[in-house]
């Protein structure tokens, strides 16, 4: 039997004075949510700013709440470049996105339980620039690639895709838009129709939201990513909007499994969170959670 625990928008901050909500509440999920088999799944967003004091205050932070060799994570837009937005083009940190994927593996490698784990890595095209900024006109590839990976638990009967929502070209326009691209769409789709799985719970997690409305948020492909994932994807886990919200095929939604996505941890709208339990790749209970009074928060970031 695996547990879930589903948070996002984690937004680390250097200075751990500003971390004190997030690091309460993850505490909190230590211990009193988690179990002997939860995973902890964060869908993004896991610094403010992609600066290196940040990621290093949450690899600090994970380690000081015990949830260091149980956590997946994904990246988002605020740990892809400054502010969380492409109009910072030409300080776009391919370090930062590095470090980033670096820290992914190393959760991956850490994950410690009593059943086989099995994880794979995709790297996909890489991340490129194309804008003109004054003078110059900038068309490049960046040294650092789009990357997937899965995590298979085969006596659970458990698939987790980890996707990277990010865009692929950096360039104004796109602000904080989101994107599969085709290279990941096509390995989305082959996992997801591959019999090898088909009695198994398929798990997708990534960062953007796919039916978010604003322009300058929206995933670009996300009617294609819609339509491959229709009943064949058992749960989709993803934050961004900062709006907690959970959609299930038991309310009416006829994709056929369950969306939930989280409000960001360090604000109002992470009052409340999302928890999954799966048996043998079914999904027997889910449950929404509410933080205690004292770390319930007003907050708005």
């Amino acid at each position: 039997m695996l547990n879930i625990i589903h948070l996002s928008d984690l937004h680390t901050h250097k200075d751990p004075n500003k971390n004190k909500l997030l690091k309460d509440r993850l505490q909190y999920i230590s211990n009193e949510i988690i179990q002997p088999y939860s995973i902890l799944v964060l869908s993004g967003d896991i610094t403010d700013d992609a600066e290196k004091e940040q990621q290093a205050q949450f690899k600090k932070i994970i380690k000081e709440t015990n949830l260091d060799q149980r956590t997946l994570i994904v990246m988002g837009n605020h740990d892809f470049c400054k502010a969380g937005n492409q109009l910072d083009i030409i300080t776009t940190s391919e370090e930062a996105v590095a470090r980033f994927q670096l820290i992914q593996y190393k959760l991956l490698s850490n994950l410690t339980f009593n059943f086989d784990i099995k994880i794979t890595i995709y790297k996909l095209e890489p991340f490129t620039t194309k804008t003109k900024f004054l003078w110059w006109n900038i068309n490049k590839d960046s040294k650092v690639y789009k990357t997937m990976f899965t995590v298979e638990l085969p006596t659970e009967k458990v698939l987790f895709i980890l996707l990277d929502s990010n865009h692929t070209t950096a360039h104004g326009i796109n602000f904080a838009r989101g994107q599969i691209g085709p290279k990941q769409l096509k390995l989305l789709k082959q996992l997801l129709n591959n019999k090898k799985y088909s009695n198994w719970c398929k798990i997708a997690i990534l960062h953007h939201h796919c039916i978010y409305n604003n322009y300058f948020l929206l995933m670009e492909d996300a009617d294609e990513f819609l339509k491959i994932i229709w009943n064949t994807l058992d749960i989709h886990l993803a934050g961004h909007k900062h709006q907690w919200d959970l959609r299930s095929n038991d309310k009416g939604h006829k994709w056929g499994g369950y969306m939930a996505f989280a409000g960001s941890i360090q604000d109002y709208t992470g009052n409340s969170f999302t928890s999954f339990t799966i048996n043998e790749g079914r999904i027997i209970e889910y449950e929404n959670h509410d933080f205690p009074k004292d770390l319930r928060t007003n907050i708005t970031i």
